[in-house]
């Protein structure tokens, strides 16, 4: 979440790998039921601002910007039947620069989805007439629809953002001394990684929440931040606590979640949220970067100061 050029980076490489940033349990449901694809809203959203942002050859908005986007997403998905091959050769040929970047954005979903496949009863062709229909609709605007007229109204929110976490190098100390579970353990590595990842999303869903304790979590695009295929309370450190109060503080509602951090604690520990990467900063902080798009990768300290 605190690179999100790197994050929709993980939608268009590697689908076939077994450490994705995508969380294929949380998108599919283990491809079984009714051929969900839950967040695959969130995941268009940033595939088509990446492409018009940064690769488009006929400006952010318009109707042939607008046409090329929907191609360029439709190409994405790989849904049987959904492109012609005249349509195809048309987005490689206007498209080159996006192609020669990432030659496996043709078809990554379809891709993804043979990779990851869990029960060999399921079909691909199934998911292909579910959301051909879904994605192609004309829908616009309705609540609760999801097509791509309406992803790409999201789109136009303005090109990807990257931050950069800085915090007091006193972070660390407290991970050792100080952050405790019910149990007085300190946070073990995993833990210690899931801890700093809630904060810089926490740092990042405020900039939508100004003035607001708790922000909003949307459940999936979240657990795909933090590396995880579950929603199981017992992942999100919430029995860790700094100088006997909760560190973390959450309202769990069905599709998503309230959530806030101890804002003594961030106070302390001087937590900022910088856009790009700083130049420079005060002595006696780090600086966290967004380490890629695999499930397993943490944060990046770039330097202590």
């Amino acid at each position: 979440m605190l690179n999100e050029r790197k994050e929709a980076e993980g939608y268009l490489c590697e689908p076939d790998s077994d450490d994705t940033r995508l969380g294929a349990k949380l998108l599919s449901d283990n491809f079984k039921g009714d051929c969900k694809l839950n967040g695959i809203a969130d995941v268009l959203t940033l595939v088509a601002c990446h492409y018009l942002y940064g690769f488009s050859g006929f400006g952010q908005a318009g109707q042939k910007a607008e046409e090329m986007a929907v191609l360029i997403m439709r190409v994405w998905c790989g849904f049987e039947n959904d492109v012609t091959e005249d349509e195809l050769r048309t987005a490689k040929e206007e498209n080159e620069k996006w192609f020669k970047m990432y030659p496996q954005a043709e078809g990554w979903l379809r891709t993804y989805h043979g990779r990851h496949l869990k029960e060999k009863s399921d079909d691909w062709t199934a998911y292909s007439r579910k959301w051909k229909k879904h994605l192609n609709s004309e829908n616009l605007y309705q609540a609760e629809s999801l097509c791509y007229g309406n992803i790409l109204a999201q789109a136009a929110r303005g090109p990807l953002k990257s931050y950069a976490l800085v915090i007091k190098n006193d972070y660390e100390k407290a991970l050792k001394n100080e952050i405790r579970n019910q149990e007085g353990k300190a946070p073990d590595v995993r833990r210690q990684r899931t801890i700093l990842k809630l904060i810089a999303a926490y740092k990042v869903l405020q900039l939508l929440h100004p003035g607001q304790k708790y922000v909003l979590l949307q459940t999936n695009r979240i657990l795909n931040w933090l590396g995880f295929d579950s929603d199981k309370e017992d992942r999100w450190c919430l029995d860790f606590h700094w100088r006997g109060e909760p560190v973390f503080l959450m309202k769990s509602y069905r599709d998503f979640k309230k959530f806030s951090v101890n804002q003594a604690f961030l106070e302390e520990m001087d937590v900022r949220l910088w856009e790009g990467v700083p130049e420079s900063v005060p002595n006696g902080y780090s600086i966290y970067q967004d380490a890629g798009h695999g499930k397993k990768n943490g944060l990046v300290k770039l330097k202590n100061i």
